[in-house]
């Protein structure tokens, strides 16, 4: 019988995901679904290293060795990993601040490096769930171009938070222009290797 096939080379095809945010989220969809996408907080466990992370201002060096406790960013190479960092912003939350408002979570990729941020409802002072030191939040919410779920909530410190927040658009831009970071990135996502620090990480609704 006859066939019909079709050929794509690798350069074209990292041409093509650069060129196209929505094909870029696509592939990722998949990987973040499987585990647990749009629920918003990913469990972590904090490293003893992260009592440095606390400074005023955070070099470039020590934002990389922050995000390394992210999956998937822990494989990335240090020349890769220096780009991610230099679109990744240092926030200071005082007690009692709102971090996200009643639109959900804001779209990007934050890691909580002290303090407590607390989910709670907008019109009612009801906790929902509490992220601490090392957690992640909206992971695979941003790789996949979900919205989360978490309509009509807000995100308050319960303390004062140091936190390292990369902006969805600024992710995918720096994707577009780095082919090495993007292939790095799908190995690291389709092997499914999961570092130390999140070796139980979980999901919660």
């Amino acid at each position: 019988k006859a066939a019909v096939t079709f050929s794509l080379s690798r350069d074209d095809l990292k041409t093509l995901l650069a060129d196209n945010v929505d094909l870029l989220q696509g592939f990722f969809r998949p990987v973040a679904t499987r585990n647990g996408a749009r629920r918003g907080l990913v469990t972590g466990h904090v490293s003893p290293s992260f009592a440095q992370f606390d400074a005023l201002e955070l070099t470039p060096l020590q934002k990389g060795q922050a995000l390394r406790h992210v999956v998937p960013f822990a494989e990335l190479s240090g020349v890769e990993m220096l780009h991610l960092a230099s679109i990744t912003q240092h926030v200071r939350i005082e007690a009692d601040a709102t971090f996200s408002d009643e639109t959900g979570l804001r779209p990007g990729i934050a890691l909580l490096l002290s303090g407590t941020l607390r989910l709670s409802t907008a019109r009612k002072d009801h906790t929902v769930w509490r992220a601490a030191a090392g957690d992640v939040l909206g992971l695979y919410e941003t790789l996949a171009g979900f919205d989360t779920r978490l309509e009509q909530m807000r995100l308050v410190a319960a303390e004062p938070c140091s936190v390292l927040y990369i902006e969805r658009d600024d992710l995918f831009d720096l994707l577009g222009q780095r082919s090495d970071l993007l292939q790095q990135l799908f190995v690291a996502t389709f092997d499914g290797g999961t570092p130390a620090p999140f070796a139980r990480a979980r999901t919660i609704a």
